[in-house]
């Protein structure tokens, strides 16, 4: 398999068009059948416009209606918007692109999914005598421990962590 490069990707039935490599996506080739590209860029956050946040806003995390914001102390900001847009700044120099990677394709993208009316779950499926098992929980609440353990000693066949089109 080649490796990641730029260019367009697919995951959660959006096509994004990136110059961050992201190789825990599927590459896609340039196809005018495809919905118009998601735009994942690198942003200025302070050049972003002023926000009338939720109440379900935090310091880190900040809602409005079409508009999403994740500030990362140590890695960088990132924003979401009307779900055809993605934006990222690192905190400095010494965050890693791997770093920049983790946040766009799990929240980002994943606030983006929302945004187009996407019910976005947090979980991990199993596969047993071809039935689905799926474990949803909080982040940390031990859903692929237990798959571990059901692959382990159940007769439970496969895990899947991670995302997938519908």
């Amino acid at each position: 398999m080649p490796a990641a490069s730029p260019g367009i990707y697919q995951a959660l039935g959006m096509h994004l068009e990136t110059t961050l490599v992201l190789p825990e996506l599927i590459q896609s080739a340039p196809s005018v059948e495809h919905e118009p590209l998601v735009q994942v860029v690198e942003a200025d956050h302070q050049q972003w416009p002023e926000l009338q946040a939720s109440p379900h806003s935090t310091p880190t995390l900040q809602l409005a209606p079409q508009e999403w914001r994740l500030e990362l102390e140590g890695i960088g900001w990132f924003r979401a918007t009307s779900g055809e847009r993605l934006e990222w700044q690192r905190w400095d120099d010494s965050v890693s692109d791997r770093d920049i990677r983790t946040f766009v394709a799990t929240s980002g993208l994943g606030a983006l999914a929302i945004q187009r009316g996407a019910l976005v779950l947090h979980g991990t499926a199993l596969e047993r005598d071809g039935e689905a098992i799926l474990l949803l929980g909080h982040p940390v609440a031990g859903k692929s421990t237990l798959a571990g353990v059901c692959c382990n000693t159940v007769g439970v066949y496969s895990a899947v962590s991670s995302l997938r089109e519908p």
